[in-house]
């Protein structure tokens, strides 16, 4: 996937269906954060011919269909066209806000809709993977709120908020994302993803050096 001209699209055929046609489901982008381990803001970081935000955004797109609602902070700019903007006043509130305000919108405008929740700083999730977690809440057991991928042992994303498991997002607070929430929580259906190449789905990018290493595999994997 590459972007850059201020248009959100996707490749057709590569993920859960037409981008154009909604399922029972929204995309959120969080990509609020203040990057103060990196320095400058992960978001705009250059990948791919785009950024880190165009590809998390074309990835949710391809696999959830538009509009996907992305968080940013105050100087997050304009998003592309299929995306809408939920500004978090106060980002160095910690993730827990922009999650908490991200899934306030989308439950706001589709209330019928589970929330699929990707990172904006996770580039090496792959559309078979979301597709994956897709089709497991599609066919999810009676009880179950809330599904997510395991690559490697690691839990990552995207983890899919059914509409009885959003009340989950107002117990957090600071900097606790999905992730530990979810440790051990009933209720949570895991599917195991295999992990092919040498860039791990799992992987953040937190400080220069793990952007280094991110691009070093983009170029050494040719994705």
């Amino acid at each position: 996937m590459r972007a850059g001209d201020g248009q959100l699209r996707a490749r057709p055929g590569k993920g859960a269906g037409d981008p154009g046609r909604r399922g029972p489901w929204a995309g959120l982008v969080l990509a609020a954060g203040l990057s103060r381990r990196l320095g400058r803001p992960k978001a705009s970081l250059p990948w791919a011919g785009g950024t880190l935000l165009d590809r998390a955004l074309q990835l949710a797109a391809a696999t959830t269909g538009r509009p996907v609602w992305v968080v940013t902070g105050p100087e997050g700019g304009t998003p592309p066209r299929g995306a809408q903007r939920v500004v978090n006043p106060r980002p160095e509130a910690g993730l827990a806000s922009s999650l908490r305000l991200g899934v306030q919108e989308v439950a706001a405008a589709r209330p019928e809709a589970a929330v699929v929740v990707f990172l904006v700083d996770q580039p090496f999730i792959r559309e078979a993977d979301v597709a994956a977690v897709l089709a497991a809440y599609r066919r999810r057991p009676p009880g179950v709120h809330w599904v997510r991928p395991v690559y490697d042992g690691m839990p990552g994303h995207p983890v899919v908020i059914a509409p009885d498991g959003r009340g989950l997002v107002e117990e957090l607070g600071g900097d606790q994302g999905l992730g530990p929430a979810l440790r051990n929580r009933p209720g949570v259906l895991t599917v195991v993803r295999p992990v092919t190449g040498p860039c791990h789905p799992s992987w953040d990018i937190d400080t220069e050096a793990d952007y280094r290493r991110a691009l070093a595999c983009l170029e050494k994997s040719g994705l």
